[in-house]
Order: C-alpha cells, then sequence, then structure tokens
C-alpha cells in the first residue's frame, strides 16, 4: 500500500471528541472539525466462477492521486482488479503473479506495483498491460511488504518466512533497471516499512511482533544506497503494557516522528531518529493481536489533519471488526466505529484525505468511508482580534546635493519632512531610485547645497507580489516547505544540472551564459551564476494551473512567473539581475500542490566565478611586482614635477 503522500500542512493538530465530531483547538470563534468516518458506499465482488464465491481474499489496495480508481490485490486469485471508486464498477480484472499482496501506485498514476510472492509485477493501470520487473527477489521465504519512493525510481520489498519473522532481508530495487541492493541488519527484523517523505530512508522492522534480544528493534536504512544508518529499541510501557516488537510503522508529514504500533497494542511515537531516538508519547489502544497480518497494514496517515486510521481486524479479538481515529500528535483515541468486515487486511486513504476505502480477506465486500471532512462551527468564545497594517517606508535623505525632481513630485520645505501618501497609479517608477546613486533620473536638476539636508519619506502600500518564507538552503541542498512543515529533499547532480526531488515533486535546475551556452557544475557540485546569466527550471509534481513564482534570496528579488500546465508541470528561464552580490543565494520557487497548499522549494546556488586556485606564494610575487611598476611609474613623475620648483 503506497504511504500517503505528505500534503505537508501544518502537520499535526490537537483533536477532542466533541458531539460526534474531532475539534481542533482553536484561538477564533470559528472551530474546524472533522466528521466522524461515515460509511458511503459497500460493494460485493464475489466470484461466481469460484467453488467458494467469496474466495477472493483482497489483501493490498491503493487509491489513485485523482482519488477515481482503486486497485485491489487478490491473493487467492492471484490477480488485480481496477474499480471506479465512485460507482464500483468493475473496469478491469488482470492477471499477475503468485498470491499478490500489496499495491503501491505511482505519483503519476500511470503504473501499479504489484507485490507478489516472490515477484514484482507493473500493471498499467488505463489498459492492464502487465510487466514483470522482477521473478525472484527473496533468497528464501516469501515477500512481506512493499514502499515506493516518492520520485518513484525504488521500490524497497521485505522478505521473511511465510508465518515468522525468521530468514529476514530487506531489498532495493532500481526500477529503471531491476537493479537489486541487499540489505541485512544481523537479527533484526526487516519486515514491516515506514519510507521516509524525501524517499531517502526506510524504516524496517518485525511484523509480528517477536522481539529479537527483547528490544522492539528499528532500522534505519539509506536509499538507494542500503546502509544501515541508525538501529534503535522503541521498546517502552503505556500503563501495565509493555511492548512486545513492533508491528506497524508509519511516519509523519516532515519524517521527523516515527509511530510505532507494538502486536500488543501499545502506540509509540519517536523523533531524533538520525541519534539517539526519544519517545515523544506512548499509549494503549486497548487490543492486541495486531501483528497477525501479512501484508500491508491497516494503519494510514492523514497528514495534513494530523489524524491516523487504524482498522482492528477480528484476529484482535473484536466482532464486529472497529476503525479507530487518533490523533497522532498526542495519541490519544478521537473516535471509534464499527465495520462489517472479516480479516481486514487493507484499508486504503485517498490522496486529499477524504476517502477510507476498506476490503477484507474472507469476506468479498469492499467498503467506502467519507473521512477528514471539514465543519465549521461557532462557539461562544469571545475572541479580540487586532488588525496591523504594514506599509513600506522609504525614507530619502539628500545631503550636500539636493535633487530637484521633475513635476509630479513635491519636496517638504528645506529643514522639515513631508509624508506622502500614494495610490500605485500615482507612483512613476523612477520615484523608486535612490537620488543619492550615481544612476540620476532625466529630467532633473542638481542644485549645490552644502548645509542644507531635506528629508521625504514617502508611504508605499504593500507590493502586490510579497516575497514567500522559503526555507534555508545551503549550496547544493534543497528544502521544501508546505503550509509551514519543513523536509529536505533529495539532490542528484548530472549533465551539469542539479535534480530535486521528493515529497511528489521533481525539479530540474540549471544554467546558461549570455550566448545561451549551458554552465558546468563547479567543482563540488554546486550551481554557480554571475549577473549575465540565466537560470532554466523544469518541474512538474505541482497542481494544476498553477502560478510558479521565481524568487532570488537572500536578499529577495522576484525573477519572473510562470504557469503550471494540467499536469502541474512547467518550464521557464529566468534572467539573473546583474547587481547580484558574490556569495550563497537560493533560488526559491512558490506554487501550490495538487491540494492546492502553498508549496515553497528553496534550492542553494552561489553568484560569483569559481576560484581558480592560485597559489598564495604567486598572489605574493604578483602584488610585489605590481606595487615595484607602480612605483617606477610614479617616481619620475614627482621628480619631473619639481624639477622647475628647484631650479
Amino acid at each position: 500500500m503506497r504511504t500517503v503522500k505528505p500534503r505537508m500542512a501544518s502537520g499535526l493538530i490537537a483533536l477532542t471528541l466533541l458531539a460526534g465530531m474531532f475539534v481542533s483547538s482553536t484561538n477564533s470563534a470559528n472551530a474546524t472539525t472533522y466528521q466522524n468516518p461515515v460509511q458511503v458506499a459497500s460493494w460485493s465482488y464475489t466470484d461466481s466462477s469460484l467453488s467458494n464465491p467469496n474466495n477472493v481474499g483482497v489483501w493490498g489496495a491503493d487509491i489513485t492521486p485523482n482519488g477515481d480508481l482503486i486497485v485491489l490485490a487478490e491473493r487467492q486469485q492471484a490477480r488485480v482488479r481496477v474499480i471506479d471508486i465512485n460507482t464500483g464498477t468493475r473496469l478491469r480484472t488482470i492477471t499477475v503473479g503468485t498470491a499478490p499482496s500489496d499495491v503501491d501506485i505511482d505519483s503519476t498514476g500511470t503504473f501499479a506495483w504489484v507485490m507478489n510472492q516472490n515477484s514484482i509485477s507493473r500493471v498499467t493501470i488505463a489498459d492492464g498491460a502487465v510487466t514483470t520487473l522482477i521473478s525472484s527477489v527473496c533468497p528464501s521465504g516469501t515477500m512481506r511488504d512493499m514502499a515506493l519512493t516518492p520520485n518513484d525510481q525504488h521500490l524497497v520489498v521485505s522478505c521473511a518466512d511465510q508465518w515468522s519473522d525468521a530468514n529476514t532481508s530487506l531489498h532495493i530495487i532500481k526500477v529503471s533497471d531491476a537493479s537489486v541492493t541487499s540489505v541485512t541488519n544481523g537479527s533484526r527484523a526487516l519486515i514491516r516499512l515506514a519510507m521516509s517523505p524525501t524517499g531517502n530512508f526506510v524504516y524496517a522492522s518485525s511484523i509480528w511482533g517477536q522481539q529479537s534480544g527483547g528490544e522492539s528493534w528499528i532500522s534505519r536504512i539509506a536509499v538507494p544506497s542500503g546502509v544501515v544508518d541508525n538501529t534503535f529499541s522503541a521498546n517502552t510501557t503505556a500503563g501495565s503494557t509493555t511492548t512486545d516488537g513492533a508491528a506497524y510503522l508509519a511516519m509523519n508529514s516532515t519524517g521527523t516522528v516515527l509511530y510505532v504500533g507494538s502486536n500488543n497494542g501499545v502506540l509509540s511515537a519517536w523523533n531524533n531518529l538520525g541519534t539517539t531516538p526519544t519517545r515523544v508519547w506512548a499509549t494503549y489502544l486497548g487490543h492486541g493481536g495486531l501483528g497477525n497480518v501479512h501484508g500491508p497494514s491497516p494503519f494510514v496517515i492523514d497528514h495534513s489533519r494530523g489524524l491516523g486510521y487504524l482498522v482492528y481486524h477480528n484476529q484482535g479479538g473484536l466482532w464486529p471488526e472497529v476503525m479507530d481515529v487518533y490523533n497522532m500528535d498526542s495519541g490519544t483515541r478521537a473516535t471509534r466505529i464499527t465495520i462489517a468486515h472479516q480479516w481486514t487486511p487493507s484499508i486504503a486513504l485517498s490522496d486529499d484525505g477524504q476517502t477510507i476505502v476498506s476490503s477484507g480477506n474472507r469476506f468479498s465486500n469492499m467498503y467506502k468511508y467519507r473521512v477528514g471532512q471539514a465543519v465549521t462551527t461557532t462557539t461562544s468564545t469571545i475572541v479580540t482580534t487586532t488588525t496591523t497594517t504594514t506599509t513600506t517606508t522609504t525614507t530619502t535623505t539628500l545631503p550636500s546635493a539636493t535633487t530637484v525632481p521633475s513635476s509630479g513630485t513635491t519636496l517638504a520645505p528645506t529643514g522639515s519632512t513631508g509624508t506622502e501618501n500614494l495610490s500605485p497609479s500615482a507612483l512613476p517608477a523612477t520615484n523608486t531610485e535612490n537620488v543619492s546613486s550615481p544612476r540620476q533620473r532625466t529630467g532633473t536638476n542638481t542644485v549645490v547645497t552644502p548645509t542644507t539636508t531635506t528629508t521625504t519619506t514617502t508611504t508605499l502600500p504593500p507590493t502586490t507580489v510579497p516575497a514567500p518564507a522559503a526555507p534555508d538552503a545551503s549550496p547544493g541542498v534543497a528544502k521544501l516547505t508546505v503550509n509551514g512543515s519543513t523536509a529536505e529533499l533529495s539532490v542528484q547532480r548530472a549533465n551539469n544540472k542539479l535534480t530535486v526531488t521528493g515529497s511528489g515533486v521533481e525539479i530540474v535546475v540549471s544554467a546558461v551564459d549570455e550566448t545561451g551556452n549551458q554552465i558546468a557544475l563547479d567543482t563540488d557540485g554546486n550551481l554557480r551564476v554571475t549577473g549575465s546569466d540565466k537560470l532554466v527550471v523544469d518541474a512538474s509534481g505541482f497542481g494544476p494551473e498553477q502560478d510558479l513564482d521565481a524568487w532570488l534570496f537572500s536578499t529577495p528579488v522576484n525573477l519572473g512567473t510562470v504557469r503550471t500546465d494540467g499536469a502541474g508541470a512547467v518550464s521557464g528561464t529566468f534572467d539573473i539581475p546583474d547587481n547580484l552580490e558574490e556569495g550563497e543565494h537560493r533560488l526559491v520557487l512558490k506554487s501550490a500542490s495538487e491540494m492546492g497548499e502553498e508549496t515553497i522549494v528553496a534550492i542553494g546556488v552561489i553568484a560569483g566565478l569559481e576560484s581558480s586556485g592560485t597559489s598564495g606564494v604567486s598572489i605574493v610575487v604578483g602584488v610585489v611586482l605590481g606595487l615595484a611598476l607602480l612605483l617606477g611609474l610614479l617616481i619620475p613623475v614627482v621628480i619631473r614635477r619639481r624639477d622647475p620648483q628647484e631650479s
């Protein structure tokens, strides 16, 4: 099952249960609430051609990014089905490998990657064409879980014996050529997977809740290198219950918090994942038996609302089965509803966080729920709101040379200060120029007044294109911010271009000189520009038909605006300002995500030519020779000028 791509909004919102709704804390009279899950449709997919029509066995499912289709993996029948999620219509049935157990749909909605018993199938959703990416993955056992990187370039799969955590291994598959990097970590189980939002790391744990050495081990593995970056224990206690091993994993929108659900029902959150992880909170879910799921876990996170949806199948001792909704900020349960399934190993959440589809292994029904529906309510809280209007003030001080402008601008009397409020139409472009600059405006006369200083203060309205609040990014680093949440993106270098990927976006940046020739990256792999160059940007993964503003920081300069096409892709070329100071800068791109949320990407670049590496000795010699030459030229002049006086 594909991890729902982070919309990276404010991340985690505090929720309380009130009148059957989740209410987020707020300081205003209007509170945003989220409706309890409501079943809106159910469809039966029994197969009359089978001796047992219910023996379909749906174990994995995923929803296309546009929310229109769902792909179900029918483990018992070695096939997948493509279904219209709005009508329940079965569009096509496609034969794949043996025992398909998981489905991950790529970021474009073109391909569904299907995890079979020991092979990977790629299904073209539009026409049902099937390609076998790799026919044998696991050295022993069967594949148990799968995760696709957000840039669609790598699949991570885990292997182990069918009904235990033994013979565990993890494999990173490059989808372009099916090359495999295999990973083990001693006796640590590498089965349940959670992919970071940037795709740089995958987290792996046990699946059955069987402890290794008395601990709930979590391994952090770099992608695509396969290096085990960190190993830590998520062993903890909630109330009187101590974890008996990890069964479910999930991450927050920024990749800074890992959620761990133990087999016996302890849910915990951990941060500081790259160093010494620290427990943020732990809570007891109320029931155990979570680990007895082969394939994807029925646990999904709505990152934009901070909600976690968890289904207890009847193996957990509950009948009818239930769906819990958790506040992932605190681990508290907001609500619980009953669902009519038996063994529900599959739960899929749409990218907009408003549709959940669940399906069962032993019955052949699919259920659709409406979730995450925002409702505005009015509370009795009285809030005092203070509105502050911010204006841009330009103060011009005329020292020894006072410029008398042409008609249309009035200076205050000498020795006093005047304030002029101008509408945008009353502000000629030349009025923004500093009159003390060597580059004087035409149509002005200069009057020398050595002892008089005149100050004119002009209050301007706010600019129509405010500079975005861009994240910091040093040269060669890229970061993305959505609604205040920031994550680091992957940066790859090839053909003198920087390719930035992660969180569903891909941006390729290069530079050309004034003649149109491409500029090479420097020896450190950084992009360097000067005032006569142009930046070339090709981007995808943004919302369709959205403006993309390009800026250069740290002193914000707007480079221009281009507009994405219907697929959220865009290309643009932007001129570098002539007066760009040498040093570190950031190319900042601001647009909207597929969900309409403000998305800002910052990419570190450098202004100025790379040093040629001239040695210090050469510099000293050059300086000495230069001074000697200069003295040789100056001394005769001085002598010649003194000769008449001496005579």
